[in-house]
């Protein structure tokens, strides 16, 4: 049939911004989000505290480099998904520029599902489908149970629909997609959402688990960061420091604040199966006020054993600790500087997920956003 001028020109629109976005290596998720790491910082901690069903659980601090691997794997994986279901609509014969629907994204998910299962026999989620098998039913190593919520996040406060439109938007682009339904945006968004929330609960759960056996490095011992895992040093890429500790409201009590770190990211998408999950080059987004290298040489800090805690401790195991702000730490030549910088770094950076995190962000807004399809 004879198309409309209102289509022909979302046609044109869409092959322009396909053109433009696949001229571009910017992480489209992080540059829609903007304002560095940290809009992208409330959102995942924002999804990992209303996942939480029942238990409590220390504060989860999002490092830099973290940000910016989560945020390129998620955005990796989902354009993967999108250019299968490009080529399933062009095999049920959608014209010159078939439209991407639902029932692609879903059909996708359950081949993909079909040989994950045969290869590993562990079933996997199908979100289109409403089709959760991502959190056992029992309570976690940790002592947390998570459970996902039956509307994907997507009736809830998270992420205004407008902004989730234009990532879901930019990412299709980047897939070749010129035409996608309303339904099948919805799909994407869900599965944004999902990806950032089940890679954070097993590297939560895994700093639970490497927690007991951390411990403070000497003044002379170094920190190297190598994404080969090359070599006996303790490596930032591999291993987070130890836990900070956080003082409480009672008298004696204190939580904890546990960092999570790339290789955690990327243990985590192997185990799941998440395709691809390894991210190459150097992925650190720094905060506001940052640059990517002032932040990774202020993150050293954190494996050392802070400065005004107890002189007579030779070493501090991760579940002990004397300091009042218990998250600075570094060598001799830190200082009271550091220890400065270490407080104004941590209010901006950790996240209590016990509660519900309201996200106020600033969005980029140099793309249109259209209502429905395109």
């Amino acid at each position: 049939s004879e198309m409309s001028t209102r289509e022909k020109a979302f046609i044109w629109q869409g092959v322009r911004g396909v053109k433009k976005s696949q001229k571009s290596t910017v992480c489209c998720i992080l540059s829609t989000l903007g304002d560095g790491s940290d809009n992208f910082r409330l959102l995942a901690t924002g999804i990992l505290s209303k996942v939480l069903q029942h238990g409590s659980t220390g504060t989860i601090r999002l490092r830099g480099d973290a940000v910016g691997y989560l945020a390129v794997l998620v955005e990796g994986c989902i354009i993967s998904r999108l250019e299968c279901a490009l080529h399933l609509s062009i095999h049920r014969g959608g014209g010159s520029y078939p439209e991407v629907t639902k029932e692609d994204l879903v059909t996708v998910d359950n081949l993909r599902l079909a040989l994950d299962f045969k290869l590993t026999r562990t079933p996997r989620c199908r979100v289109g489908m409403q089709d959760h098998a991502c959190f056992p039913r029992q309570t976690s190593s940790s002592g947390v149970r998570w459970r996902w919520p039956d509307d994907n996040f997507l009736d809830d406060d998270l992420l205004p629909e407008d902004v989730r439109r234009k990532i879901v938007r930019g990412l299709a682009y980047r897939a070749g997609i010129v035409k996608m339904t309303a339904d099948a945006f919805s799909v994407v968004e869900a599965e944004i959402f999902h990806l950032i929330g089940i890679l954070l609960v097993d590297a939560y759960e895994s700093s639970q688990e490497m927690s007991p056996k951390s411990s403070y490095l000497d003044a002379d011992d170094d920190v190297y960061y190598n994404t080969y895992g090359v070599g006996d040093h303790v490596d930032m890429f591999y291993t987070p420091p130890p836990p900070i500790a956080l003082v409480g409201d009672g008298a004696g009590m204190s939580e904890f604040m546990y960092t999570v770190v790339p290789g955690q990211i990327r243990a985590a998408a192997a185990r799941r199966n998440v395709v691809p999950y390894h991210v190459y080059g150097d992925t650190w987004i720094a905060s506001s006020g940052f640059t990517a290298d002032e932040e990774k040489e202020f993150e050293k800090s954190y494996y050392y054993l802070p400065r005004d805690s107890d002189e007579d401790s030779d070493s501090m195991e991760c579940d002990g600790g004397d300091s009042e702000s218990g998250s600075d730490g570094g060598d001799s030549e830190s200082g009271s500087e550091g220890a400065t910088s270490t407080k104004t770094k941590t209010e901006d950076e950790d996240v209590d997920f016990d509660d519900d995190v309201d996200v106020e962000m600033d969005y980029d807004d140099d793309q249109e956003i259209d209502n429905d399809d395109y």
